[in-house]
Order: C-alpha cells, then sequence, then structure tokens
C-alpha cells in the first residue's frame, strides 16, 4: 500500500496538483527523511488535519481510516477511498465490528477497488483500479540469457504457499523424473529453515535458495527465469509480484482465487489455491507442451500498459474529476 501511494502522490504531483499526504507512522529511528516531490505529514495535529480537509478538492483514503472518520464524511462529496484488501471477518465468517463500520462509511463515499474481486466482495458501487508496478526498476534487460526455469519471489511464510510449491515439485519429480524443472526461491522469512530442509530431503537437485534481493539484482535474477510461480494459499487482494515477473520476461502460475488472476491476466495459467497436486500436474502441463507460450508471452505489453504508473495516476485523477 505505501508503494502505491508513493506512485499516486508522485504522479499527481507531477500533474500540476498540490499534494499534502498524511500519515500516522512515525521515521523510523535514526533514518532522514527523504526528498519527497510532495508535501509530506507525520501525525500532525488533528485541527491541522482538519484545515487540510476544508481546503481539499479531494480526499484519498488508503483503505479506510477511522481516527479520521468525523471530518472526513462531513466531506463525504469529495472523500474516496482505495480498497487495498478484505474487510476482517470473524472464525463464523461475518464482519467484525470495526468492519462493519467501514463497510457502512464505504456507503456514503466514492470507492475505488485493486481488483473485481475487492469490488464484489465489499459489493457497493465504485471503480476498479488496478494497482501500478515499478516500471523503472522491473524490465527486460535483453543482454542476459533466460536460461533458468522456475523462480518464486516472496516472503517465505505460510500465505505466500512456498512449501505447496515445493511439494508439487516433489509430485512431479516423482512421476517424472527425467524432466522436472528447477526452481529458485528469492526472499527470505521465518519458513525458510524447514523450507530448505524440505528441499534438501526430497528436491536437492532442484531447488535453490538465494536469500532476499532488490533493485538490480533482483530484476537481473528475474531476467533469467522462464516462469515465475506465486502459489499463495490465501486469496491475495491483487498480486503486485505477478506484474514484477511479467515485466521482466516470465510467464506467470499462480493461484485462481481473489485478485491474483486479474494480476496474471492472459499472460499465464492459475490452479486451485494450496492445491500441491493440481499445481503439479500444471507444471508438468505447462513445461512439456509450449504451445501457448507464445500467444501468452505477446499479451504481455498490452496487459503491463494498463498498470503503467502513468495510466492508474490518469485513472484517479480522471475518476476524481467526475466528482469534483
Amino acid at each position: 500500500m505505501e508503494s502505491v501511494v508513493e506512485v499516486l502522490a508522485s504522479g499527481f504531483a507531477n500533474a500540476g496538483h498540490e499534494v499534502v499526504l498524511v500519515t500516522r507512522t512515525a521515521l523510523t529511528e535514526g533514518k532522514v527523511e527523504k526528498e519527497w516531490g510532495f508535501n509530506l505529514h507525520r501525525n500532525p495535529p488533528i485541527f491541522q488535519y482538519w484545515r487540510w480537509a476544508n481546503k481539499a478538492d479531494v480526499i484519498l483514503h488508503n483503505c479506510v481510516s477511522l481516527k479520521h472518520l468525523i471530518p472526513d464524511l462531513f466531506y463525504n462529496h469529495k472523500f474516496f477511498v482505495i480498497h487495498h484488501t478484505w474487510f476482517s471477518k470473524t472464525k463464523r465468517g461475518q464482519l467484525t465490528f470495526t468492519a462493519s463500520l467501514k463497510r457502512w462509511v464505504s456507503r456514503w463515499v466514492h470507492n475505488c477497488y485493486i481488483s473485481p474481486a475487492i469490488e464484489q466482495s465489499l459489493g457497493i458501487k465504485g471503480k476498479v483500479i488496478p494497482n501500478p508496478y515499478d516500471s523503472k526498476t522491473f524490465k527486460i534487460h535483453p543482454s542476459i540469457q533466460r536460461t533458468k526455469n522456475l523462480v518464486f519471489l516472496g516472503r517465505l511464510v505460510s500465505d505466500k504457499g512456498c512449501d505447496i510449491l515445493l511439494q508439487a515439485l516433489y509430485l512431479y519429480v516423482q512421476a517424472y523424473p527425467n524432466s522436472t524443472p528447477r526452481l529458485t526461491v528469492i526472499g527470505d522469512g521465518p519458513e525458510r529453515e524447514g523450507l530448505e530442509a524440505y528441499a534438501q530431503q526430497h528436491l536437492p537437485e532442484q531447488v535453490t535458495f538465494v536469500g532476499k534481493l532488490q533493485g538490480e539484482a533482483l530484476t537481473a535474477c528475474l531476467n533469467e527465469h522462464q516462469i515465475m510461480v506465486v502459489p499463495s494459499i490465501w486469496d491475495e487482494p491483487f498480486g503486485v509480484v505477478a506484474l514484477e515477473g511479467l515485466a521482466c520476461g516470465c510467464l506467470i502460475i499462480g493461484s485462481e482465487r481473489g485478485g491474483l488472476k486479474d494480476a496474471i491476466g492472459p499472460c499465464g495459467w492459475t490452479f486451485p489455491n494450496g492445491n500441491a497436486l493440481a499445481l503439479a500436474k500444471l507444471l508438468q502441463e505447462v513445461w512439456t507442451n509450449r504451445a501457448e507460450w507464445e500467444e501468452k508471452y505477446a499479451a504481455i505489453p498490452a496487459h503491463l500498459y494498463r498498470h503503467q504508473p502513468a495510466q492508474v495516476v490518469n485513472a484517479y485523477l480522471d475518476y476524481f474529476s467526475q466528482y469534483v
């Protein structure tokens, strides 16, 4: 969410608009505030916030903030909310009290959704504007040869499903020991030790863990691979990682529920969340039958165009202009 806000705030400022970004997040101790292309204020007094709200043409919330609810609802005609994720539910599947209040607020404001799945879950009229990706960092490097097979990029926690991918790859090895693609795991997290132990025991020749990569090192590594696998167990609200893989020339295999399928678009394949057997079968089909690859590669530029930062910024500005 922070990355999206930075893209939008910078884009609005570059388009000639005065931007005041208010956050309740304090600056990390020891760090120096970077130079932003807009006005950033951390934890300002509430009366100062009201002054800005009164002056603004648009009030944009990054998800519904109940802390500023009273002043903002007073200006509901210019109050917009970006819904980045699902509303919290109880174990019985009902909305929590806080989520119910946020849903009620959403009926009185202008809503922006990062994916059709989020819009459908809320069931309130709004506009779907998909997330942008960092097109300056993630791009194809023609000088790098695409000699590697599969890549996973993400935090090594249960929700991201790296364990499902390893299980699927093991099933693939058992069925087709002579044609199994190799996997590179990019990322770090609390489950890394257990995942490495599983791979060492069951897939010693197929899996390499490279740890956390950033910037050019990450882009270069992605450019070496043919397919990115995004095996999330939970329903991703969107899935910018898929865009990053596509921008670096990877086709995508990902979980089908939530908004991830919209991030993948026509540039990959999906399987049921958490189903290692289904993923193993899909990996085998994709790897041994490449008839669809060229068609999916050809669809990448048009799919990514909609997610270019400038296109996303313009989509928000167009939506604002309908009401203010």
